[in-house]
């Protein structure tokens, strides 16, 4: 999502911050991660053709009901449909959405959707299709992360697979609208620390980390995940399209809001703590359209040496994580962000799309023991895009 997220007005808001974790001496991470119950269950063949059967008597159940819904609704004297009541309109898309979940398990064509259906197919995938693996590394952890906007978001990935490892989470949030829209999938985790944050306001900042103090104490890792650019500063020209007041609000929300965090968090933290921040490769070579968020990328990440030079005498670890683009709300705010997804995925080394998958395994690193020695860092989450001059195929 380019570190990313679309904000309640429309431009482009980001992610999250995260908390500090006590280390334990003499320590190995649980082997409980690589015996990940994400990857186990599959092996009893009776098990797996019972299952197959139930789901497509399901499917085609579904299906009949689905379409009886839609013949059901009442006709016009024009002859025309009229709107379907709210209760049908969300059982038809319950249905829907139910079918397609059973097909997409049976891994096999299906009957065809009813015409207005189809369009749930070209949704991105949801959230509870990644396959993120569960254990302990996180155990007995707390952090923040700070910048989820929908289940499509990195922060929302990352904050997902941290608590499947074990980590206790807390949450910021920005505006009413934004807490109706992110409560659902917190209290999904079983996290209870929902705190209003504007990231642009000391008094709110202030209020956050208090509650964040009085509550736990202290941090084991924070996530930051927010950044800002006004979508008309993200087409273009940069010269022509950047004012003053872009410029400033931009740098403000997305390079200083995690230099004011991380000094916040710091006090709460002791040696073994890590923090991470998302950034894009827009900061480093010129990218269509990206413009004044490459050049507030580009700070971040300059931001993210000198912090990790300044608590790294602490024993905090700071590191960004670089993910290549990815379907998010962030996406839908540059101009091209579909070709730019398909070139990314192109002219990469390993030829695929950017996955929630690796980039919250890149973050569960970092923010766990196995990314210790790890400071000051950009890692890349791209299938190695970032490394490629000329692709194959085009004429140096």
């Amino acid at each position: 999502e380019l570190g990313m997220e679309l904000s309640p007005k429309g431009s482009v808001f980001g992610e999250g911050l995260s908390r500090k974790r006590t280390v334990q001496e003499a320590s190995w991470p649980s082997s409980a991660f690589y015996n990940s119950s994400a990857h186990t269950g599959k092996n009893d063949r009776k098990t797996g053709r019972a299952k197959r059967a139930a789901l497509v008597g399901d499917n085609q159940r579904t299906l009949q009901e689905t379409t009886s819904a839609r013949i059901a609704r009442p006709v016009s004297r024009k002859g025309g449909d009229q709107k379907a009541n709210p209760d049908r309109r969300t059982m038809t898309r319950a249905m829907t959405h139910a079918f397609i979940a059973n097909q997409q398990e049976l891994d096999q064509p299906g009957p065809a959707l009813p015409s207005a259906a189809q369009k749930s197919l070209k949704e991105p995938p949801m959230a509870d299709e990644w396959t993120l693996p569960k254990g302990d590394l996180m155990k007995g952890k707390r952090g923040l992360v700070m910048g989820v906007a929908n289940d499509h978001s990195i922060a929302w990935g990352i904050a997902k697979q941290l608590a499947y490892q074990g980590a206790e989470l807390a949450f910021t949030y920005q505006g009413e609208a934004l807490e109706k829209r992110v409560r659902p999938l917190i209290e999904s985790v079983g996290a209870k620390l929902m705190i209003p944050a504007d990231v642009t306001d000391d008094a709110s900042m202030d209020a956050a980390f208090a509650r964040i103090a009085s509550e736990w104490g202290k941090l084991d890792f924070l996530v930051h995940a927010i950044a800002f650019a006004d979508k008309s500063a993200l087409k273009g020209s940069f010269v022509e399209n950047t004012t003053r007041e872009m410029f400033k609000s931009s740098m403000d929300i997305s390079a200083y809001s995690f230099v004011d965090a991380c000094k916040r968090a710091a006090p709460l933290m002791t040696d073994g703590a890590s923090i991470i921040t998302l950034t894009y490769q827009g900061s480093e070579r010129v990218v269509p359209n990206y413009n004044m968020m490459g050049v507030a990328k580009a700070a971040l990440e300059a931001a993210t040496r000198y912090i990790a030079r300044d608590l790294g005498p602490k024993g905090i670890r700071v590191n960004a994580v670089s993910p290549g683009p990815m379907r998010t709300l962030a996406m839908a705010g540059i101009a091209g962000g579909k070709q730019l997804m398909s070139t990314a995925r192109d002219w990469s080394l390993l030829k695929e799309d950017t996955t929630m998958e690796g980039v919250a395994g890149c973050a569960l690193w970092l923010l766990s023991d196995l990314g210790k020695s790890v400071a000051g860092e950009c890692i890349h989450v791209d299938g190695g895009f970032h490394v490629v001059g000329v692709p194959e195929g085009v004429e140096a």
